[in-house]
């Protein structure tokens, strides 16, 4: 349960209720979007927890999304799932985030098995508090969903779950803040009933939803079968007779409570602990409610109570207490949603909203952006840090880089002289890692405040280590002249745009990132491609708007390329564009993203070619041969047959593999941010804007990689350099991909894997090739990638 000791009352007075899930038929169900992955994570253990987090396109979500989709299919319910919005994160107010952080990092450096990319009690934490899973009364380890570390995990999880309601046609809502706070107005708030049941977390009743659904059982999901096997189940009719949902009745609860009023049982639940306030820490033993739901009746109001206790301890400590309490009450009474009109609005009149609202739920911003994120055109990362002026490191990178755990043993100890050249160099990697995200933070927060008041553009915005005010730096984001002013010139209108990449829009398929750049050796194209009419914007629109959406995608996604320098000013490739077209020209479709990422990664030296023996030898070093290329290998995905469990990676594959996808999923939010610049900044006509065609259409996705790829890489390249010479080639690679398929059953076909790495590789070498000739890399560079290629093709698995 996601309020506390709420399940015992639930289980002495018997408010739970289980029905067919026929009840709901012919009915439009609302669903928390990240209430129904928690419930999918549930059923997994801690192993396969760690493998999900670490998956691409994950066969295990795609499979369960599928049966759930069917079984609802079947009773005729149509979903309506409703996703968290702008994520908000505050600085800390006591020194206890920053000593808990302090610790975690401690354990990190010194043993790989303390770290856990995804925290096996996520089911229990993520909609709760508790990090560890464990500190039922320790205030400095309870932290709410609101700040949870574990935002970035889930959040990638549900931009692949929304790739896949794309994909079958499934409207999905993204909410200005909260779902549950959204799900409330569709159902009760609203002129009419938008969604006839809601099924979420009982923090609904906290949102005056009176009968949340907590619960959908559908047999195969529970059964060994699911875990064994992910192909997509046709459900027999028993199963759709079996399937059951669970939910709750509110108005019951509040009556056993002896509430006098339902926000008194509201406020008792608050401090009990919820989606979104801290237990009271006071508060001890089983049966909280009662003693929470006595004090509220005794002082009058649960803000009363909390006040009280503050007294009793640290002042650091209570400030933190009170301002999270605050921000609960903020966002249990004011919390904005969007209304059928399209506006943001409090659920409350606008003039009872207190004046400070903003200093616990930050900035409002103007209704057109949340509408671009309701539609899912913008993400809101970004968004979030000009919300709260607080943006938090992508899965705290800076805590993972440790330099020396990689090459000492776990319970050896390392020498103090190698640990801290180890240290010093992890740190001028943190730092040159973190600068190029900021760059990125930077050009997404002008071009997001470029169109509006000038009070957002002079927004301060801190970067967060790890939540710790103590390590934290401004992201500077004024461009003189704005990022838009450089960029503006393009324009491109569907007389010039080529045929297959209108046929492409069309068939809602994704424009090749290939074409576009191709069209760049067009002169005539290029010509075209400039605005006729000089100094466009808000007060001087052109006089021909952007009207369809290959217009949109283009002239959005050719401004990323030259805001990211792979095209100039003049509208010409340069020195890395050239080489990224000729990489994309072998590429597949499905890889140019990754492929994207990848020439951004080498341009910015993120990624570091293989060594040589030594300073005066010619040979390239095997071992680090064989890291550079299954580094390379996580940014292909891996086709799975059933659920597996992660064995322990080398450290530094795992964290070069969340530095790539967390630097991929910073630019597919640049690109994103684009589009609304142009829509803002009237060069297309708003009122012919198509969300849906947009986000199908659009040429850059987010990066879905995968690390079981590097794994896979690391120990076929292990295994075949480590083969006697004298055996046959390809008796050595037979006997391999045996090996592989022993150790990793659970994989569809390794071979398949294979061969797809060797044409991304191919692909590579193609630009890499090109970017020496237009200096681009260095020659020294340059011969280390001709060596590598020569030493994986003498492997003999062409």
């Amino acid at each position: 349960m996601t309020i506390h000791s709420l399940e015992l009352f639930l289980i002495k007075n018997k408010h739970e209720f289980t029905c067919s899930i026929s009840q709901i038929a012919n009915r439009k169900l609302g669903v928390d979007a990240s209430y129904f992955l928690i419930e999918l994570l549930k059923r997994l253990s801690p192993e396969e927890l760690q493998a999900i987090s670490v998956d691409g396109e994950s066969e295990i979500l795609y499979a369960y999304v599928n049966s759930f989709l069917e079984a609802l299919k079947k009773n005729n319910v149509t979903p309506l799932f409703v996703f968290n919005g702008i994520p908000l994160t505050f600085e800390a107010s006591s020194q206890s985030e920053a000593l808990h952080k302090q610790k975690k990092l401690y354990q990190i450096q010194y043993s790989l098995s303390s770290f856990d990319p995804y925290d096996a009690n996520i089911h229990t934490n993520l909609y709760r508090m508790d990090p560890n899973g464990s500190h039922r009364n320790n205030f400095e380890n309870r932290r709410t969903f609101l700040y949870s570390s574990q935002r970035d995990s889930l959040d990638r999880l549900c931009d692949f779950l929304k790739n896949i309601l794309d994909k079958k046609k499934i409207d999905y809502f993204v909410a200005p803040y909260l779902a549950m706070a959204q799900l409330s107005y569709f159902q009760r708030g609203a002129s009419k009933r938008y969604v006839d049941a809601v099924y979420g977390p009982e923090d609904l009743l906290l949102f005056n939803v009176k009968r949340p659904i907590v619960s959908i059982t559908i047999p195969f999901l529970q059964s060994e079968s699911f875990r064994s096997s992910l192909s997509v189940p046709h459900l027999i009719k028993e199963e759709k007779q079996s399937s059951t949902i669970q939910w709750l009745d509110g108005e019951s609860i509040y009556q056993d409570s002896r509430c006098t009023s339902w926000s008194q049982f509201v406020e008792a639940c608050l401090l009990c602990g919820t989606a979104i306030s801290p237990t009271l820490p006071q508060f001890e033993g089983t049966f909280l409610l009662k003693s929470a739901i006595e004090l509220v009746m005794m002082l009058g109001s649960a803000y009363r109570v909390v006040e009280g206790f503050a007294d009793t301890l640290p002042s650091g400590t209570a400030q933190e207490l009170v301002q999270q309490y605050r921000r609960a009450f903020c966002y249990l009474n004011y919390c904005v949603i969007m209304n059928e009109k399209g506006l943001t609005i409090p659920p409350v009149p606008e003039d009872s909203v207190p004046n400070d609202i903003s200093a616990y739920m930050g900035t409002r911003l103007p209704n057109e952006l949340y509408y671009y994120i309701s539609r899912g055109l913008l993400p809101s990362r970004m968004i979030g840090a000009l919300v709260s002026g607080c943006f938090s490191d992508p899965v705290s990178i800076l805590e993972q880089h440790v330099g020396d755990s990689s090459s000492q043993e776990v319970n050896e100890k390392p020498d103090l002289t190698s640990r801290k050249n180890a240290a010093a160099l992890a740190a001028v990697n943190q730092r040159r890692f973190v600068d190029d995200l900021e760059e990125i933070w930077s050009q997404g927060l002008n071009l997001l405040t470029q169109p509006l008041h000038r009070f957002y553009q002079a927004r301060d915005v801190i970067s967060l280590h790890g939540h710790n005010q103590q390590a934290s730096l401004k992201v500077m984001h004024s461009y003189d002249p704005p990022l838009y002013n450089d960029t503006r010139a393009w324009m491109i209108y569907d007389e010039c745009i080529p045929l297959n990449i209108k046929e492409a829009v069309g068939e809602n398929n994704r424009i090749s990132i290939h074409s576009m750049l191709n069209c760049l050796r067009d002169e005539k194209f290029v010509e075209k491609s400039f605005c006729p009419d000089g100094g466009i914007g808000i007060k001087n629109p052109p006089k021909r708007l952007l009207s369809t959406t290959p217009e949109i995608v283009l002239s959005s996604f050719y401004r990323f390329l030259q805001i990211r320098s792979f095209i100039s000013t003049t509208h010409q490739l340069t020195s890395w564009g050239s080489p990224l077209l000729m990489a994309l020209e072998k590429c597949d479709v499905q890889y140019q993203s990754s492929m994207c990422v990848l020439f951004e990664l080498l341009r910015l030296r993120q990624i570091k070619e293989p060594k040589f023996d030594s300073a005066t030898s010619s040979t390239l070093s095997i071992p680090s041969v064989i890291e550079f290329l299954s580094k390379l290998a996580t940014f292909l995905p891996t086709e799975k047959e059933k659920i597996y469990q992660l064995s322990a990676p080398d450290r530094d594959l795992l964290q070069f593999y969340l530095m790539q996808t967390s630097f991929g999923a910073n630019l597919h939010e640049l690109a994103a941010i684009l589009i609304a610049s142009v829509i803002m900044n009237a060069n297309a006509n708003r009122n012919l804007v198509n969300p849906y065609s947009i986000r199908k259409t659009f040429p850059f996705r987010r990066n879905f990689c995968s690390l079981l790829s590097g794994i896979i890489m690391n120990k076929l390249l292990q295994t075949l350099s480590g083969s006697d010479k004298d055996t046959n080639k390809a008796g050595a690679v037979e006997n391999t991909f045996k090996q592989i398929k022993e150790e990793f059953p659970y994989v569809t076909d390794a071979k398949v894997f294979i061969a797809r790495f060797l044409g991304f590789w191919a692909a590579f070498m193609e630009g890499v090739k090109e970017a020496e000739n237009t200096s681009a890399i260095g020659k020294l560079v340059a011969s280390k990638l001709y060596l590598t290629n020569d030493w994986l093709m003498s492997l003999g698995l062409v």
